[in-house]
């Protein structure tokens, strides 16, 4: 999963490069079984994403990085703060 914090004036545009880019790119990537993102309204973070992925691998492969090289991803992730990436293992 992936959560951080953003600059307050940034969340529409960031939520509109999540659902119209961000997400279906990454659920586009061969090996990712799902993209989906949660929101807590009562404390921060406000977001969280998570990526279920077959392997580890797809994590970083070339399609995954050419999803977060788009020009628009470059335009928003500066308003991104405290980005936190944590790897979870299945175990049932």
């Amino acid at each position: 999963h992936v959560r951080s914090r953003r600059q307050r004036q940034m969340c529409i545009r960031d939520s509109a490069w999540y659902d119209q880019e961000h997400l279906p790119g990454l659920a586009s990537v061969p090996g990712t079984v799902r993209a989906l993102r949660y929101e807590c309204r009562d404390e921060a973070p406000r977001y969280l994403a998570c990526y279920d992925l077959h392997t580890r691998e797809t994590f970083g492969s070339p399609p995954w990085l050419a999803v977060r090289a788009t020009d628009w991803s470059s335009r928003v992730r500066p308003s991104f703060r405290n980005t936190r990436r944590t790897m979870f293992k299945k175990i049932l």
